[in-house]
């Protein structure tokens, strides 16, 4: 066909092997595209779920988001920091009302490891504190053993009860175990952030952490606490953990909002003055009469806000650390094969 020089030949020469190229070409973007994908997948499976996530606990319906993850200064402890918002009333305050289990390379043939999970007083964030940890991924998994629901009967009357849902470890394991090897990462599915638990009626939550994320971003990069929280008898300090991740985080955060509040108002003054001026020079100016008037509510209504912020920075800074704001702990978890 190629010794042939007609013209007719040579166009259909020439579009065969711009066919051919073609098809290499997508052969070739394929097979890095299944490449590149296999290697994503690795570099999510070796970082932390991303601080913010939202999780849920099916069965009481609370939302439970990542709020933070810490380590200290010696890198002794990974920490996270779990917010159930205002359906925290929904879930047990106890930590010794729930159980945790952990998949992670490091255990080998372990049954438990030494965790402290719990919540800070009885409505504060809920935290998990992992000593020693080493650079692998840890898989965690929450369950809260009592299931609070609050039922109306058919009189029209509320009534709270407590149901133990708790159930065999090895139930509970060969679910952990399937979720697992199931579990599957896919950009873009909020869902597809944590471990998936077929049943709902365990009531679970499931997320990752590890001190060394592939990914390199705040969102998954455990920030350092100034301060050892483990002593030299290994002993977590409660007192540092409280001064430096419930009280000093509170008043920077609020802080942050009352500069906000105060730069906003020094806006509105700015604005305030010119209005006045306008009607100096013109009493008869409506427009900046009824804008006037809505500025000096706005102002008043922040500088309300500003007071309650003030207010509640100095009840943050005269908190002092109490024993009791750390009780009822739970200090073992159960260690899943994966």
């Amino acid at each position: 066909m190629f010794g042939d020089s007609s013209y007719r030949t040579k166009t259909v020469s020439r579009n065969a092997f711009f066919v051919f190229l073609s098809l290499i070409v997508c052969m070739i973007g394929i097979i890095w595209f299944i490449i590149g994908t296999f290697q994503y997948k690795g570099v999510v499976a070796n970082s932390s779920t991303p601080i913010g996530t939202s999780m849920k606990f099916n069965r009481s319906q609370v939302d439970v988001t990542l709020k933070d993850i810490y380590t200290d200064k010696k890198q002794d402890v990974l920490i996270a920091r779990l917010s159930a918002g205002s359906s925290a009333n929904l879930i047990p305050y106890k930590g010794s009302d729930y159980r945790v289990y952990i998949a992670s390379k490091e255990f080998g043939n372990y049954q438990k490891a030494s965790i402290l999970f719990g919540r800070m007083s009885t409505d504060g964030d809920l935290f998990l504190v992992i000593p020693k940890p080493n650079q692998s991924v840890y898989s965690i998994f929450i369950m809260n053993t009592k299931y609070l629901s609050t039922k109306v009967d058919s009189s029209g009357q509320t009534s709270t009860s407590v149901q133990d849902i708790s159930q065999s470890d090895a139930n509970m394991q060969l679910s952990i175990s399937k979720a697992l090897s199931d579990y599957d990462y896919n950009p873009g599915d909020d869902k597809s952030t944590t471990y998936e638990i077929g049943d709902n009626l365990q009531d679970v939550i499931a997320f990752r952490l590890t001190m060394n994320p592939s990914f390199k971003t705040k969102a998954y990069i455990p920030k350092v606490i100034d301060a050892d929280l483990l002593n030299k008898q290994n002993e977590f300090q409660f007192a540092k953990f409280f001064d430096k991740v419930f009280k000093e985080s509170a008043v920077k955060e609020l802080q942050k909002q009352d500069s906000q509040l105060l730069q906003q108002m020094k806006q509105l003054r700015t604005v305030q003055s010119e209005l006045e001026e306008r009607l100096k020079a013109n009493q008869n100016d409506s427009e900046a009469s009824l804008a006037l008037s809505q500025l000096k509510l706005q102002l008043e209504n922040l500088q309300n806000q500003e007071l309650e912020l003030v207010k509640k920075i100095s009840a943050y800074e005269a908190l002092h650390y109490d024993d009791a704001y750390f009780e009822n702990l739970l200090t073992k978890a159960r260690i899943v094969k994966g």
